[in-house]
């Protein structure tokens, strides 16, 4: 049996793209930014279903998005052997050490990813590996219709 894993946003379901970056918001922005995330992981579309039977994802969503990512693949139908949420900060450095280190531990046979440049790196890292670079599609959202109103007083 050959062991495959996914990537989940941008290649199992639509990626977020929001207008604004986290380090330019502000108090309120910010928790705009976190309430788009929570809408976006609980509503995404599903873009693939994997055809193995058996399957891991590797995702760098938090560990705190676990819950409502686990009610989203059981709504969606998707049932991973397992899934593995990244234990560190999400930067792109820490997102290739994580999944390569990941990808060699299950000693997976293919691994498919959306991020050309996490692509590029893995390849390099993860040398029994097929790495398979998908087309990703992304929801766009705009901070300001999830900011709340003022309250008036």
């Amino acid at each position: 049996m050959i062991l495959v894993g996914y990537d989940l946003d941008g290649t199992l379901c639509k990626k977020s793209s929001i207008d604004k970056k986290w380090g330019y918001c502000n108090k309120a922005e910010r928790r705009a930014f976190n309430a788009i995330r929570e809408h976006h992981y609980k509503t995404a579309e599903i873009l693939r279903t994997p055809l193995e039977r058996r399957y891991y994802i590797i995702t760098s969503r938090s560990p705190k998005y676990a819950k409502i990512t686990l009610q989203w693949l059981n709504k969606g139908g998707l049932e991973p052997v397992e899934i593995f949420f990244i234990d560190r900060a999400r930067t792109r450095p820490n997102m290739i050490e994580y999944k390569s280190s990941k990808i060699n531990e299950l000693k997976l046979k293919k691994y498919y990813e959306d991020d050309p440049k996490i692509v590029k790196s893995l390849t390099r890292k993860c040398h029994n590996t097929e790495i398979i670079l998908v087309e990703s599609v992304t929801t766009d959202y705009n901070i300001k219709n999830f900011l709340q109103p003022p309250l008036q007083i």
